[in-house]
């Protein structure tokens, strides 16, 4: 692994310095009871959130499906935010490019 001048492992602390992001973190019990509420009973919810999906018996093809209808989620908002700051930056250096030539000011 990649050290740095101080000894430390770089990947290390890069990752230590990561997990400290706000975002990065996920609420396990929060993130099942949102994710699973809308597709079990109550009772069901609460052994998940207890034991876990597998243990629990939550169905493959239910995983699944709750997974990829996630993964798109969260795709679609991270594609949305890059494409509005890389909009925005693109639109404030318009004018810089957009400056009349000296030549046709004469």
């Amino acid at each position: 692994m990649w050290t740095t001048l101080n000894g430390t492992k770089f990947f290390e602390q890069l990752v230590i310095n990561v997990v400290k992001l706000p975002g990065v973190k996920v609420d396990r019990t929060e993130f099942l009871a949102k994710s699973l509420s809308k597709h079990v009973t109550v009772r069901q919810l609460a052994d998940i959130l207890e034991k876990g999906p597998v243990q629990s018996n939550v169905s493959k093809k239910l995983i699944r499906r709750v997974a990829k209808k996630t993964i798109l989620n969260r795709t679609m908002k991270s594609s949305s935010a890059s494409f509005a700051a890389g909009y925005l930056v693109g639109w404030s250096w318009r004018p810089l490019f957009q400056r009349p030539r000296l030549s046709s000011l004469a």
